[in-house]
């Protein structure tokens, strides 16, 4: 969407509450753009996100309240009160702090006093932004990190963990309470020794289910494979594979995984043995030519010997 058709949909029915919701209207400094769009890495379909910043209106003023921010979630739109926005700012908010450095075609609405705070907006920078920006990046991380840590064992849980507290470090002294390095470390050591146990849990966890998985499985395809052999076996082939499904089915009903691994390789024998049968039965009578003449024995390799032939080079 180009700038001019953004200000032309800002001027829609959609857009009314800008107009006519009484701290905003003139109050309003600025109105800028706001996600992919003010970034340049919009394209056809992406939502329309708008920002601004609305002075406080001259009662909030005297009595010392303030609205923050007005947002309406149907179109994007977020504005800040003036009051909120210099205490974002002055601490570099990531989420905020944008709203001053977008390109100068993309302020939709500017007043003098809008003018003037982007004229000062370098007052506003300063090496807080290196742990504002930086723990945002942080939070959405570990984020993404607390969604993966609900997918995986006790082992990578626990490595988690020790990331987290080796990451804190740095600043424990101030955010809780004095304490002795030696006294963190204790507890990673301790930690440490914690995650190799549960290694070895997950591990043997993860073997218990893998033997499930081929126990259910192995009753899956025998008895599948059983139904559509049919007749083709005699009840007293079919005996031998059914008796061990029905017995391999009360073996995964307990905890003993040695036995549903026996069990499920005795089935896989039992089935092995009439499967050769059916495909024995299937086969020809031996190598027969088509003059009804033995063609010959098959070699190691797979070729079929023929007694006597002979190439003629000249033919």
């Amino acid at each position: 969407m180009k700038i001019e058709q953004i200000k032309e949909k800002l001027k829609t029915n959609e857009y009314d509450f800008l107009r006519e919701d009484k701290k905003l209207s003139d109050n309003i400094i600025i109105l800028t753009l706001g996600g992919s769009h003010a970034y340049g890495m919009d394209k056809e379909g992406s939502d329309l996100d708008v920002r601004g910043i609305a002075l406080n209106p001259k009662e909030e003023i005297l009595l010392g309240t303030d609205f923050e921010q007005v947002v309406n979630v149907d179109t994007d739109t977020t504005v800040y009160s003036f009051n909120k926005m210099i205490q974002l700012l002055t601490s570099n908010n990531p989420n905020t702090i944008e709203i001053l450095g977008c390109k100068p075609e993309y302020y939709l609405h500017l007043s003098e006093i809008g003018k003037e705070l982007l004229d000062n907006r370098k007052m506003f920078l300063s090496k807080i932004c290196i742990h504002t920006f930086g723990g945002y990046a942080g939070s959405q991380l570990r984020r993404m990190e607390n969604k993966a840590a609900r997918l995986v064992g006790q082992a990578q849980n626990e490595a988690y963990i020790l990331k987290s507290i080796s990451n804190a470090k740095y600043d424990f002294k101030n955010r809780y309470y004095p304490h002795n390095d030696s006294d963190v470390e204790l507890y990673i050591d301790k930690a440490v020794q914690e995650a190799e146990k549960f290694a070895e849990e997950d591990k043997k966890r993860r073997e218990e289910v893998e033997i499930r998985n081929n126990a259910d499985q192995m009753i899956y395809q025998c008895e599948k494979s059983m139904n559509e052999m049919g007749d083709k076996l005699d009840d007293a082939d079919k005996a031998p594979v059914n008796e061990q499904i029905e017995k391999l089915k009360e073996t995964v009903k307990g905890n003993d995984t040695e036995a549903i691994k026996k069990d499920t390789e005795e089935l896989q024998q039992r089935f092995y043995k009439i499967a050769e049968k059916i495909y024995a039965q299937q086969q020809p009578q031996g190598n027969v030519a088509p003059d009804g003449e033995p063609a010959g024995e098959p070699t190691a390799d797979g070729n079929v010997k023929v007694d006597d032939f002979k190439v003629d080079d000249n033919d």
